[in-house]
């Protein structure tokens, strides 16, 4: 892309609020929590793409991020 097109998409970023919202407000931009996985979980179900009955809590570990979390 070109400086000019990089720059629009940038700042109409920033003014729809898509840069810093939820957890991106503090830094923690794409972290993982429980919370996000089962937000996303429940959107797959409800759009056909998951079984209810799938045990979504073992297609990720946390362990790793605990750190960021006692901060």
């Amino acid at each position: 892309m070109q400086d000019a097109l990089l720059a629009y998409s940038h700042a109409k970023m920033q003014e729809e609020g898509i840069l810093l919202s939820g957890a991106a407000e503090d830094g923690r931009y794409g972290m993982m929590t429980l919370e996000r996985w089962q937000a996303f979980f429940e959107d797959m179900v409800e759009a056909g793409t998951l079984p209810e009955d799938l045990d979504w809590k073992k297609a990720f570990d946390l362990s790793y991020i605990q750190s960021v979390y006692a901060d």
